[in-house]
């Protein structure tokens, strides 16, 4: 019986019989694509649809990589050792394999007990001995989460069955237990993790001077461009410095996040509520991080009240929106906020001044976090009154302000504490 639901016929597309209806065809029975009536509103919407979509897929492009690279390697590594190229085919011997062939690209040197190297935190002895170079510990550990990512998008989400020889053979015992012994090697020869090193408060001063003498060069050419770029830049330091943020998760703030109080000293004070993904360790509520205005130039709101300024001689008004964006150019000298600063160029241009400074390369925009509560707890700021004022757990505080992580301090300060004991 065929189906008379729409009024207009149709072909159908299995066997070009001439139907009315939508759904099955009279003759072969074939399901029939659903016919819609598309008006200029629909189309604006899908649009808006669209766009939506190409901006949720740039969001996972550098993971969605990341995995695609593992996968392509892992089955190389299959197809090279005889196997089938196959997830499906896979086991945690081949999984465990696949990790130490990873090995032969590494750079982390793993002292032997009887090396005369070995106390000296791995890299510090160079290539004096001939111990082994291995993948960093952190590496191994990421290359294993990947493998159980890829294994669990391929539809092989159950636990491995030694048995059956199903599952996903990334979470089998031996292969945790390989990875969880691969970090204990290297920790038990004297390998110690890369963390860059913390910002003593002369040298973040030291840098936001770097910045605010560049625009001075710069407005004495006229470039007014990168004056503002400069100040957004010095603007970003200061806030990674006073909320213990990550770089990350402060490249997302909003104009909107922040709201402009005075305490009961009648100082200003900037309350930001942040949304986090990894240092707060607890996602059912926003953190809320309160900075004072000590008065200085150094803080948020002097810079942002400099960033502003510089914005407003290109004709450009900051409004509600991301508070870190790039500055395009457009026709007849008009200047207009674009794109939110990425990752990618935030550290370039940090790299660029720490260079420019003559300070160690070893400096990146992962110092600033925790540099502020390192400086609270050398003072005898209690921890607790510390995580209060971040919103950060314990194991967070205990992490970022490890006594073990080198703090930098600049020459002349050391030298003025040096004159000061002397007195």
């Amino acid at each position: 019986m065929r189906c008379l639901i729409f009024a207009f016929p149709q072909m159908c597309h299995a066997c070009s019989y001439r139907t009315t209806g939508p759904y099955y065809c009279g003759s072969c029975g074939a399901r029939q694509p659903e016919r819609r009536v598309v008006t200029p509103a629909i189309l604006e919407q899908r649009k808006r649809f669209d766009a939506r979509l190409v901006v949720v897929q740039t969001h996972a492009t550098k993971t969605a990589k990341a995995h695609a690279a593992v996968r392509r390697e892992f089955l190389a590594y299959l197809a090279a050792d005889g196997a089938q190229p196959l997830l499906c085919a896979s086991t945690p011997l081949d999984v465990v394999r696949f990790l130490m062939s990873k090995d032969a690209g590494g750079t982390t040197r793993v002292h032997a007990r009887e090396c005369p190297f070995w106390q000296y935190g791995g890299v510090m002895a160079g290539n004096l001995c001939e111990c082994p170079k291995r993948a960093a510990a952190s590496a191994t550990n990421t290359t294993y989460g990947y493998l159980r990512a890829i294994f669990n998008h391929a539809g092989l989400t159950a636990q491995w069955n030694p048995v059956a020889c199903a599952g996903n053979p990334a979470t089998a015992p031996q292969v945790e237990s390989f990875v969880e012994l691969v970090g204990r090697e290297q920790l038990a020869s004297g390998v110690v993790k890369k963390r860059a090193p913390l910002l003593g408060v002369c040298v973040y001063r030291y840098v936001i001077d770097g910045y605010l003498q560049q625009t001075v060069a710069q407005t004495l050419k006229k470039q007014f461009v990168k004056v503002a770029l400069v100040l957004r830049d010095a603007l970003f330091l200061s806030v990674l410095w006073h909320t213990g943020l990550r770089a990350g998760d402060a490249l997302r703030l909003l104009h909107q996040q922040v709201e402009e109080s005075r305490d009961d000293d009648g100082k200003r004070v900037w309350i930001l509520s942040v949304a986090v993904t990894k240092s707060a360790r607890d996602t059912r509520k926003r953190r809320r991080i309160r900075i004072q205005d000590d008065g200085s130039y150094y803080s948020p709101m002097s810079l942002m009240r400099a960033y502003k300024r510089a914005t407003s001689k290109l004709g450009i008004r900051v409004h509600a929106d991301s508070m870190f964006r790039n500055v395009k150019r457009m026709a007849a000298g008009h200047h207009r906020l674009s794109t939110t600063a990425s990752w990618a160029v935030m550290t370039r241009r940090f790299r660029e001044t720490v260079r420019m400074l003559s300070l160690p390369p070893a400096i990146t925009l992962h110092s600033p976090h925790g540099s502020l509560p390192r400086l609270w707890r050398d003072s005898g700021v209690d921890h607790v009154v510390i995580c209060r004022a971040l919103d950060w757990t314990l194991p967070t505080f205990q992490y970022y302000t490890d006594t073990d992580r080198d703090v930098l301090l600049l020459p002349v300060a050391l030298a003025l504490v040096a004159a000061t004991i002397a007195m």
